[in-house]
């Protein structure tokens, strides 16, 4: 009996966690790294849509003193992206296409964290799922660095899809359609040619050698 009440209660605990991990209003957050040079982290506010800003939160921190930690945040498939909130140490920003790169002046041991809004891109085809690349890179002026990365999943329509459904179309097939027309035909497996191609061979067919036919010579008679 005690075994099939904490059988349920572990259910229902892990039931609540999955819910929470889905529900609007809920965060993602990458995995923290941290090495001998520190710790970072990226939080993300979910749930995300395209074309519609969605708040983040990064956090930093480094094992050594230094004047000189530089944070690179990379987004494949954003519209847009601004940082807000920055610490009171930070000495440069500097955006890109692809994403952002601050500067910070930083206490050993010390965590550090600044807040922004990132806007993904609306989906350019018609597919299931459609991936949002969040690379986040610290590193110290000895060369010291720490990264993490976490990914953001949207249907066709630009909305985020849930771990359950993000699961079930990483086992199966997709089907990537066009914008307007029909399903695209991809042509089937053909063997490669081969370069350079053979060329055709000739079989030569020896002629019968032919006996050269003696040629009689007169001969002169003998002088009296």
């Amino acid at each position: 009996m005690k075994r099939l009440i904490l059988a349920i209660t572990l259910l229902a605990i892990t039931s609540l966690i999955a819910c929470s991990q889905d529900a609007p209003g809920s965060s993602s957050t990458a995995n923290e790294k941290c090495n001998k040079f520190g710790c970072i982290s990226i939080e993300i506010d979910q749930p995300i849509q395209a074309l519609k800003p969605a708040k983040m939160r990064i956090r930093v921190s480094s094992t050594q003193k230094t004047d000189h930690l530089v944070v690179s945040l990379t987004v494949l498939g954003m519209e847009s992206l601004e940082i807000g909130k920055l610490p009171e140490t930070t000495r440069s920003v500097q955006y890109r296409d692809q994403g952002v790169s601050v500067v910070l002046e930083v206490e050993a041991d010390m965590e550090y964290e600044f807040e922004g809004e990132v806007v993904l891109a609306k989906p350019s085809y018609k597919a299931e799922k459609h991936s949002y690349s969040f690379f986040l890179v610290a590193v110290t002026p000895t060369g010291g660095i720490v990264r993490t990365s976490t990914s953001i999943y949207l249907d066709s329509e630009g909305n985020q899809l849930n771990t359950e459904r993000v699961r079930e179309l990483s086992e199966t097939k997709e089907e990537i359609l066009p914008e307007v027309t029909g399903i695209i035909i991809f042509p089937t497996d053909t063997p490669y040619p081969t370069f350079p191609p053979p060329t055709a061979t000739v079989t030569v067919t020896p002629t019968a050698t032919r006996t050269p036919t003696p040629t009689n010579t007169p001969t002169t008679a003998p002088y009296p």
